[in-house]
């Protein structure tokens, strides 16, 4: 090899090092900083996907009645606020369609111990009422169907006078937080 080839060699490879060297360092941090652009804008795309989908079925329920009243239900099941003197209406109105006698309610505002699904808060009431044992059954089970969501955390029946029965409910009212 020439010595003339041999020093352009010399000059040359370190130089090329150093270009391709600043290349990676620059460029490098640069692919990175556009690779997660690009997945941040897939995300968003995503979700702006699912979206549009979400107002295309909202769109779609909000002309169908079936759905309308499927949603006027929800809201009934699970209303925004608390709203315990709607709930202690439809429970009178189950007990007198039960034909039993409402002793005693009792709202509890501290927070029970037994978790609420997620989304929702839960108001704990207890209800005693006494009847024949037919309607005690009766007020029970039209108590799980009330039109707001409840679940009978304890339910404790005791014979008073005759055939009479006493039940106590611990009742757990459901709302959206």
């Amino acid at each position: 090899m020439s010595l003339a080839r041999r020093n352009a060699i010399l000059l040359v490879a370190p130089a090329l090092v150093v270009a391709i060297a600043w290349w990676f360092f620059v460029w490098g941090a640069g692919n990175a900083a556009v690779a997660a652009a690009v997945e941040q804008q897939d995300a968003v795309s995503m979700e702006v996907i699912g979206l549009g989908n979400a107002v295309s079925k909202a769109k779609k329920y909000e002309s169908d009645p079936v759905a309308a009243a499927d949603f006027a239900r929800l809201r009934t099941a699970l209303p925004e606020r608390t709203d315990l003197s709607a709930f202690l209406l439809h429970n009178e109105e189950a007990a007198r369609a039960a034909f039993v006698s409402i002793q005693a309610v009792t709202p509890d505002e501290v927070e029970t111990e037994l978790p609420s699904p997620d989304g929702l808060e839960s108001t704990k009431v207890t209800i005693t009422v006494v009847g024949e044992p037919s309607s005690v059954f009766d007020y029970v089970e039209r108590v799980q169907t009330l039109a707001r969501s409840t679940t009978i955390d304890r339910l404790e029946i005791l014979r008073v006078e005759g055939t009479a029965l006493e039940a106590t409910l611990d009742i757990r009212i459901f709302e959206q937080r």
